[in-house]
């Protein structure tokens, strides 16, 4: 079906102009979805109908909250340091990255630097340095994320307890937590947490 080519060939030239910094897992995940589709069509069909696939998925809800329109569900600040999957987005404030997974490996990251860093290695003092009092209602904060974490606020955070204070921070920080257990374990890996 060499009809479908000039489409492909299209829809690579706007999908590489439009998101310039795609990262290699997304493109290895439109191949794969490609080989499935194989199977039964044609090779350029098969990789228009991945590319679409890719493209519909890539579509953000307007009214979502920033940190998950950005892909940055820790609003993390803009800084010079330039991240793992950042890339340009249009937020005066806040960084963007190119999917959740990346913004959530810069938010595991940073916690972990807290930790080596810092110094910072219970809940409490964790918190009080990603939200400090100046913008934000520290205590609350703390107090969330410890009722949502089972984690106590004066407790050490270990390692394999990032995940859920992770999880607990982006529902804080959102209002909601749209990402499964499997894309933030996947994310403190990427981070070499768990």
């Amino acid at each position: 079906m060499k009809k479908y080519f000039p489409i492909f060939l299209a829809l690579s030239i706007v999908t590489s102009s439009i998101f310039p910094n795609i990262a290699p897992s997304t493109t290895k995940s439109i191949s794969t979805l490609a080989g499935h589709i194989r199977s039964t069509l044609d090779e350029q069909f098969a990789l228009v109908w991945a590319s679409l696939a890719f493209l519909h998925s890539w579509k953000i809800d307007p009214t979502a909250p920033r940190g998950i329109r950005n892909n940055n569900p820790g609003n993390i600040r803009h800084t010079k340091r330039e991240w793992l999957g950042e890339c340009r987005g249009d937020d005066p404030a806040f960084k963007t990255f190119i999917s959740p997974t990346y913004g959530i490996r810069a938010m595991a990251k940073l916690l972990r630097n807290y930790q080596r860093v810092h110094g910072l290695l219970k809940l409490n003092e964790m918190i009080s340095r990603w939200a400090p009092p100046n913008e934000n209602n520290t205590r609350a904060y703390i107090k969330f994320v410890s009722r949502q974490s089972g984690i106590a606020p004066h407790a050490r955070v270990k390692r394999k307890d990032f995940p859920k204070v992770i999880a607990a921070m982006i529902s804080m920080e959102n209002g909601q937590q749209p990402y499964g257990d499997e894309m933030i374990l996947e994310a403190c890996d990427l981070a070499r947490i768990s």
